[in-house]
């Protein structure tokens, strides 16, 4: 028994939540939206600073790494001129072209090279080979003859460079056996010769005593240092195993020099030094080292916006219940509303409301439906519908629709007027859309009030420029109606200054057939292309039998674009006119398409002449036709095509005059080239080289180029004299005589007001400067 009352709340709640699926879907979406902005927040949010951050991280590492790049290139200059003077030393010198193989000299020469060797403790040996005695004597080992000396792999290096002078840098591997016992050594060595293969000095420098004298400084925690040769091989690095090895790490970079590989980031910097030009050394270093504090970042970022979570998921709630407050009061009135309907006040919230739209709906198109049939507009409506759309009105639906909608015409039997109005564009631009429409009016009354004095009638503004009247045939009427029409057109002329096209059609005696026969005296009007505005057409005349097979003349068209490629204007008017005669006789809708295939073909030849045609008109098909449909009669056509031709023409010209003009710009600029040092080169100068006035060759460049043609002469000599200030020791007196400056005080005036400072300063801050640059 306890029980009962439980399971009757569990019922009642959940039956709660069943009823309020409205408050439901507001809390849901609401929780939706919030999560997915919150989830995008922090996404975005984090990869930006994780972007901003590793470029931070990037850019300022690689900095660090160019100062010890540079530092490093520096130490090995030092140590370089370090080798120069060992090489340059009287003592070595002597006794590397001494041909004695005396003990005492050789072990004087082993001294003098470990006194070398310990001054310079990243050196690991100097090996000096005399090659006139056969002796090596080793800094590090003593004295050898060459047959029994370990390093038999340098001695195969230096016989390699039989007949070379100078110095080279080895990067190797030397393996030998000294004592009995294997050694394995890495070594950059820098060998210099004497007197082509007589004798030759070698300078040894351990990778690894490399490595650690270049990582004296202090690094991060897990990172590393390769050192690379312009092979992109392993030189120096931490592990020795790695030695001359391709390090596949390496990446080209368009803007940084550091890039994320995996779990680790990657800098390099290029250096140079001795004869080892286009070397590498590239800092590795973890990510996890790198991004330790993003992460912690990171993770209270997550615990932030948990926290604004929480807060944002009760303000929804909060603000679900406000927005579902009103929708509640909402239904309970509309159950109010209906309090006979037991499945409405059953029902759950949504269902409530949607029933009660569709009573109020239904309700609202009952209305509806009554007011528009007993209004005019309604029977505009339902006659616009009957001459759009294809019908299948059985015939007492018909004449019950007819009757209902108080049409005064019955269901067969029925004739088709159509006036359109002539001159349509610029009776769109002369009238506003307002007083377009009282003109409309005004006619359909005409119409109406003319027609019927003969036959039963209905007249509909179709809103796209005509309007049609509807007219009962009766017996004795039939031949009436063009003549009808006629005085239509003639009374709106006289009344309202408007021309009008008519079109008259053959009676018709099926309801349903009234769209297909609507469309076809509509495209009759468009006779008036070839016989003229303000004429009235009747369907089954003499027009469809002088019509012709349809045939493009692909000929005069071809002819025409041809002389459009060469520029003659009068033979291209007069294979218009000849294409226009061979369309003639088609169709309206074929001489349509005839001259949209020509339009399209003339813009294409525009396109390849580089012509801007008016893109209002010409822009595309869509325009073309747009275009086409505003062309009324064959006479706007022919007026049209002759305007569009004569631009073109004119653009043509355009580009002749321009190309004339740019070919004489061309040989001012060779002029003065060619004169540039002249002290007597002037515009006059140049126009009367050029059979060209003064006026015509200052004014063309001037537009040309945006400045004046001695401005531009000026210009040039100054670059001679700055190249001359720079380059040569010439005193400034030379270089005015032979640059073109009339005297030395012209000069110091013009580089003064130019360059803001005198030439002899010019050029002491030059050579300032250079001796600023060198290291």
């Amino acid at each position: 028994m306890p029980r009962m009352p439980k399971m009757t709340r569990q019922i009642s709640f959940m039956q709660v939540m069943k009823n309020q699926k409205i408050f439901i879907h507001i809390l849901v979406s609401f929780i939706f939206v919030c999560l997915a902005i919150m989830l995008a927040s922090i996404l975005f949010l984090y990869n930006q600073f994780s972007k901003a951050a590793m470029n931070e991280i990037g850019s300022h590492t690689q900095k660090l790494l160019d100062e010890q790049s540079i530092n490093f290139a520096a130490k090995m200059s030092n140590l370089l001129d370090y080798i120069q003077k060992t090489v340059h030393n009287e003592e070595v010198i002597s006794y590397a072209l001494s041909r004695d193989n005396d003990p005492f000299l050789n072990y004087q020469a082993w001294r003098k090279l470990k006194e070398l060797k310990d001054n310079q403790p990243i050196i690991e040996s100097i090996v000096m080979q005399n090659y006139y005695t056969g002796t090596i004597v080793d800094s590090k080992v003593g004295m050898y003859e060459r047959s029994e000396y370990p390093d038999q792999q340098l001695l195969a290096a230096l016989d390699q460079e039989e007949g070379f002078r100078g110095q080279r840098l080895y990067v190797r591997r030397a393996d030998y056996y000294r004592s009995s016992l294997r050694y394995e050594t890495d070594y950059l060595s820098f060998v210099t010769y004497f007197q082509g293969q007589a004798s030759a000095l070698v300078v040894n420098i351990d990778s690894n005593a490399l490595y650690e004298y270049f990582t004296r400084e202090r690094l991060p925690a897990s990172s590393n240092l390769y050192i690379l040769d312009r092979e992109q091989r392993v030189v120096s690095s931490p592990d020795s195993a790695q030695f001359q090895q391709p390090y596949h790490l390496m990446r080209n970079s368009t803007n940084n020099r550091w890039y994320k590989d995996q779990q680790q980031m990657v800098v390099y910097s290029p250096f140079s030094f001795f004869t080892a030009s286009g070397w590498t050394i590239v800092q590795t270093l973890p990510l996890d080292s790198v991004l330790h504090n993003l992460y912690k970042l990171r993770t209270l970022t997550y615990w932030f916006f948990s926290i604004i979570l929480a807060i944002t998921l009760f303000a929804v709630w909060k603000v679900s219940r406000r927005i579902y407050k009103p929708i509640k009061n909402l239904i309970e009135e509309a159950v109010h509303s209906h309090p006979s309907d037991d499945a409405i006040a059953s029902s759950a919230d949504l269902a409530v409301l949607s029933q009660v739209l569709r009573s109020q709906k239904q309700e609202i198109s009952k209305f509806q439906n009554k007011l528009i049939k007993s209004t005019k507009q309604g029977k505009e409506i339902f006659i616009r519908d009957l001459l759009h759309r294809p019908t299948h009105y059985s015939a007492s639906s018909a004449a019950a629709l007819f009757k209902g909608y108080e049409l005064a015409v019955s269901i067969s039997q029925l004739v088709i007027i159509v006036f359109r109005v002539d001159n349509y564009g610029k009776f769109a631009k002369q009238f506003r859309y307002s007083d377009q429409r009282l003109i409309y009016f005004a006619i359909c009354n005409v119409a109406q009030e003319l027609i019927s004095e003969v036959a039963p009638v209905e007249t509909v503004d179709m809103k796209s420029g005509h309007i049609v009247a509807i007219c009962e045939a009766r017996s004795g009427t039939g031949d009436d109606f063009p003549a009808i029409a006629r005085s239509v057109q003639n009374k709106c002329v006289e009344l309202l200054k408007i021309s009008l096209t008519a079109a008259v059609s053959l009676p018709i005696d099926n309801v349903n057939d009234l769209s297909s026969e609507y469309i076809q005296v509509l495209e009759l009007t468009n006779e008036r292309f070839k016989g003229g505005s303000g004429k009235c057409w009747v369907k089954g005349g003499d027009i469809e039998a002088t019509e012709s097979e349809y045939s493009y003349p692909e000929e005069r068209e071809r002819q025409l674009l041809s002389e459009l490629k060469l520029g003659h204007q009068k033979q291209v008017e007069h294979h218009l006119e000849k294409f226009i005669e061979a369309i003639l006789p088609f169709s309206y809708s074929e001489i349509r398409l005839s001259l949209l295939k020509l339009l399209l073909n003339l813009s294409k030849i525009a396109e390849q002449l580089h012509l801007a045609l008016d893109q209002s008109s010409l822009g595309s098909l869509k325009r073309m036709e747009q275009m086409l449909d505003l062309l009324e009669t064959k006479e706007q056509l022919v007026e049209w095509l002759h305007q569009t031709l004569s631009g073109i023409f004119q653009q043509l010209q355009l580009q002749s005059v321009a190309a004339g003009q740019n070919q004489l710009i061309a040989l001012i600029q060779q002029v003065v080239q060619e004169h540039l040092y002249d002290p007597n080169l002037s515009t006059k100068m140049i126009a009367d080289e050029l059979k060209y006035s003064s006026t015509y060759i200052r004014q063309l460049f001037k537009d040309f180029s945006g400045q004046s043609l001695s401005e531009y002469i000026t210009d040039l000599r100054l670059d001679e004299v700055k190249r001359r200030l720079t380059e040569t020791k010439q005193s400034i007196e030379d270089i005015v005589q032979e640059t073109g400056f009339s005297a030395v005080n012209s000069l110091y005036t013009i580089f003064k007001r130019r360059m803001g400072t005198t030439p002899s300063q010019y050029r002491r801050q030059w050579e300032n400067d250079s001796r600023k640059e060198l290291p």
